[in-house]
């Protein structure tokens, strides 16, 4: 397996000669070439990406490989922020736009490209913006979240008669126009 490392992070890749000479590239994605994935998660320094194209029994190109990147997330439990080292490994067929897209989307994990070229951005952040944890916190229950102790029903009710009923207000409201 060759490696491929002379070209910057944005240069479009021709993926189907990567995978007919099984190539292995490695990057550096600087943090502002993931907009969708900063928006999500600031990130602390460049994502470390390497990828390994390969070409499958019936010719058909792969790209396999992990991304790595620190950042700081939000956990959905508490809505607190924490740094977070994010990691995936993925293995996807990368298939031009048509109509046998959808029949090979459903049996395997796929890169929808629109033409003959594919950028390193192009092929991670997708798999990053999945591998976001929708929780952080690591204790169960969450020692940050909001309490969910409600008072009593017998603390709540009021004897009064009128507050008890919702029109109440507005009868007093009433009689003091009157």
């Amino acid at each position: 397996m060759r490696a491929v490392m002379d070209n910057p992070s944005e240069e479009r890749l021709a993926f189907a000669a990567l995978a007919r000479q099984a190539i292995r590239v490695e990057r550096q994605i600087a943090p502002e070439l993931l907009p969708r994935l900063q928006a999500l998660m600031p990130i602390e320094g460049a994502a470390r990406v390497a990828l390994e194209f390969r070409l499958d029994e019936t010719g058909r190109a792969w790209v396999a490989g992990s991304a790595d990147v620190r950042g700081g997330a939000t956990c959905q439990g508490c809505l607190l922020q924490f740094g977070h080292d994010l990691s995936v490994a993925f293995d996807l067929l990368i298939l031009m736009e048509g109509p046998d897209v959808h029949a090979l989307a459903d049996d395997h994990d796929v890169l929808i490209v629109s033409g003959d070229g594919v950028t390193v951005p192009e092929i991670v952040e997708d798999e990053l913006i999945l591998a976001l944890p929708e929780r952080l916190c690591v204790e169960e229950p969450c020692p940050h979240s909001p309490g969910l102790a409600f008072p009593a029903v017998s603390d709540v009710v009021e004897d009064d008669a009128d507050a008890r009923n919702p029109f109440h207000i507005l009868a007093a409201l009433k009689r003091a126009d009157t």
